[in-house]
């Protein structure tokens, strides 16, 4: 074999060894590659499913910290009778919607983890959880069935339940999410005018006319409080009518005072100031009397409550003629 042809086996030798190299090292370095990228999709997964629990984990801590606001309703409800305000069977209804609340809330199948999820602390927590929903659905099935009453100490205790209930759900919360208790500085409120035609100016006009209509709504209230009134001088077996409805009117009266009190959709003019406090007063009158209706049957309640009929027809057609300016204009 002659020197030349050698020369060029070897070198043919060689780029092929070079060739079959790298081969070999792209296909090591693909392999590595994708090893790497499995193993970063491996960790973006993870962390991903981490965020997730993380998340449901509070969102089950934050609704059961946000359960003692479902009791608010009964809490206010018995601070009334308490000032008769209202009728103690005025409690069975604010009593089911809490109690159809902890039953949802001590469910097996929970919205955000399951059982077999929770750790130690939830586990407790929803011990707890069970326990007192079963208690509150017996209390619910006696206060219907008029085993108990609204004066029951169970109730005297209730608000202290909740709260003692809550209370760990409530700093586990907190601990994961201290940003969401931090009390930001209160914003100045400035006052500002509205060019006429403009958005907020219109905004304004929708909010006054709301308002208007829940003083307008007044006069059919007042018409069925007045019809419930005089079958009720004619008849006790319409006094439960009268009670739902005298309750209906209550509600109807603190809407409107409430329209008007400055915190509502529309703020009222210096002229119209007057007419939140009115609004209170009737209510307040109409709860008197609807108490003294319920505890004695007093004729003297009875046309206190047709007087206030009255009252309240007159200030729905005050409200509806405004309704209808507003209308037009």
């Amino acid at each position: 074999m002659s020197k030349k042809r050698l020369i060029w086996i070897v070198v043919i030798a060689l780029i092929a060894s070079w060739g079959y190299q790298q081969r070999v090292s792209n296909s090591e370095n693909a392999k590595q590659a994708q090893e790497q990228a499995d193993n970063l999709s491996r960790e973006i997964a993870a962390k991903t499913q981490a965020d997730i629990d993380n998340m449901m984990h509070g969102l089950y801590l934050n609704s059961v910290c946000e359960f003692k606001n479902k009791l608010k309703p009964v809490t206010e409800m018995l601070n009334q009778i308490s000032a008769k305000k209202s009728i103690p069977p005025d409690l069975l209804p604010e009593l089911k919607t809490f109690n159809d609340s902890a039953q949802f809330m001590a469910m097996d199948e929970k919205i955000f983890i399951k059982s077999n999820e929770m750790n130690s602390d939830e586990v407790a927590i929803e011990t707890e959880i069970k326990a007192f929903a079963k208690e509150t659905n017996l209390k619910t099935a006696e206060l219907d069935e008029g085993m108990i009453s609204a004066s029951d100490k169970y109730f005297l205790g209730l608000e202290q339940k909740v709260e003692k209930l809550v209370f760990h759900a409530c700093e586990l919360h907190r601990a994961s999410y201290p940003e969401k208790y931090s009390t930001p500085s209160p914003t100045p409120k400035v006052e500002t005018t509205h060019a006429p035609g403009s958005i907020d100016a219109q905004i304004d006009e929708i909010g006054k006319q709301v308002s208007f209509d829940a003083i307008c709504k007044l006069d059919l209230s007042g018409k069925a409080l007045l019809k419930d009134v005089l079958n009720a001088q004619t008849s006790k077996a319409f006094k439960s009518n009268l009670l739902e409805t005298s309750k209906t009117s209550i509600y109807d009266l603190g809407y409107a005072a409430f329209s008007f009190n400055g915190k509502s959709l529309y703020t009222p003019s210096p002229a119209e100031s007057h007419l939140a406090p009115e609004f209170e007063d009737l209510k307040g009158k109409l709860e008197r009397s609807r108490y003294q209706y319920w505890a004695s049957g007093s004729s003297s309640a009875l046309s206190s409550m047709k007087s206030i009929s009255k009252s309240m027809q007159e200030l729905g057609n005050s409200g509806c003629i405004q309704v209808n300016k507003l209308k037009k204009s």
